[in-house]
């Protein structure tokens, strides 16, 4: 499972408008249905957020595509004619049945959570849960 957040979503629909964040999600939307197989399933998760999920794949097929989504969405340039062309980054992250868990709600928790450090930790990029259990553990190591 991956969950993408479009960084800075807030600030590019009140510099730009929302006609322009409307044209920013249907380009990451296209870029998404380009990227997922026929057995895999994309969708809108919620106001910037999508997800993808990635059937008979592991955390390594994962981050694949995941790095190949985001370097094409980084890549994107949405035209605006008052601004010119507009860059847009995305975050994301990633959870591996069975790995990171065996219940949807786990795996959505631990995918949110990567999502989390990704945004927390530069944006425009992927992490998997085995990042935020390892800055976790560096975390606790330092207490101790």
């Amino acid at each position: 499972m991956i969950l993408m957040d479009i960084d800075h979503f807030k600030q590019l629909n009140d510099t730009y408008g929302h006609p322009f964040g409307d044209e920013v999600l249907k380009r990451v939307a296209s870029i998404l249905g380009s990227a997922a197989r026929k057995v895999d399933l994309a969708a809108r998760y919620g106001g910037e957020e999508f997800t993808l999920i990635l059937e008979d794949s592991d955390a390594d097929g994962g981050r694949q595509i995941a790095e190949r989504i985001r370097s094409e969405i980084e890549a994107l340039r949405i035209p605006n004619e008052e601004h010119g062309d507009v860059a847009v980054t995305i975050s994301m992250g990633i959870s591996s049945y069975p790995r990171d868990g065996e219940e949807k709600d786990e795996l959505i928790t631990h995918a949110d959570q990567a999502l989390y450090l990704a945004k927390h930790t530069g944006r425009n990029r992927v992490c998997d849960w085995s990042e935020v259990v390892e800055a976790s553990d560096k975390v606790v190591s330092r207490l101790f």
